[in-house]
């Protein structure tokens, strides 16, 4: 299978490095036409929680938790759902920025006043976000240090030019995060469109999106 990667043919000369991961095209090969994107697209904070929400997710068999899981866990549960998982501040943040589809977001109590803020704006936009247990956040995260917030993003269609003049293949590059590192210095450098090989590493990996960033 082919993975094709290639900038939107709007603003990217402009955006600044770690911004430009998120405005690139992803194709599955053989065939099937189908065009994905590594695009990544709030509440008050009242006695220690977000006004408006209610609900603390305690239970690590909440169906959303399970999916996280899954997503983070294989290329195969990604591709099946048709979504992946970015976590942290930053990530989510430029996910926000370029505007990305989410379906939904999850937070903690340790959240950052940074982070906070990030919440009101997905609120503010509809996005669905719902706390979790600190607890619950560190056994869903895959970092040494979680930043208390992630979120689930969809796979979206976006256009691919027609006839790039300027690719990079990765070929058998198995390491996830070489790989992002190669990605978001292909956006930098203009390069229209990343050819993944079968043998090259899911580019929607958890570490690939964090080096891609």
């Amino acid at each position: 299978r082919h993975l094709r990667f290639s900038e939107r043919p709007r603003r990217e000369r402009n955006l600044p490095r770690q911004r430009a991961l998120f405005q690139l095209t992803f194709r599955v090969g053989r065939g099937t036409g189908t065009h994905r994107a590594i695009r990544f697209g709030y509440h008050r904070r009242l006695h220690g929680r977000v006004e408006g929400m209610e609900r603390l997710i305690t239970s690590a068999q909440n169906l959303k938790l399970k999916l996280v899981r899954a997503l983070l866990g294989r290329a195969k549960e990604r591709r099946e759902a048709g979504a992946f998982v970015a976590e942290g501040v930053r990530l989510v943040e430029e996910a926000v920025n370029g505007n990305w589809g989410f379906r939904f977001a999850l937070y903690d109590s340790t959240l950052s006043e940074r982070g906070l803020s990030l919440v009101k704006t997905l609120q503010s936009r509809g996005v669905e976000c719902e706390e979790v247990t600190p607890e619950l956040m560190k056994s869903l995260s895959e970092t040494e240090t979680p930043q208390g917030i992630l979120a689930v993003l969809p796979f979206t269609d976006l256009p691919i030019p027609a006839s790039p003049t300027f690719i990079l293949i990765p070929d058998q590059i198995r390491d996830p995060g070489n790989l992002g590192t190669l990605i978001r210095s292909a956006a930098a450098s203009g390069v229209q469109a990343v050819l993944l090989p079968p043998e090259t590493t899911d580019a929607f990996a958890p570490k690939v999106v964090r080096a891609g960033m």
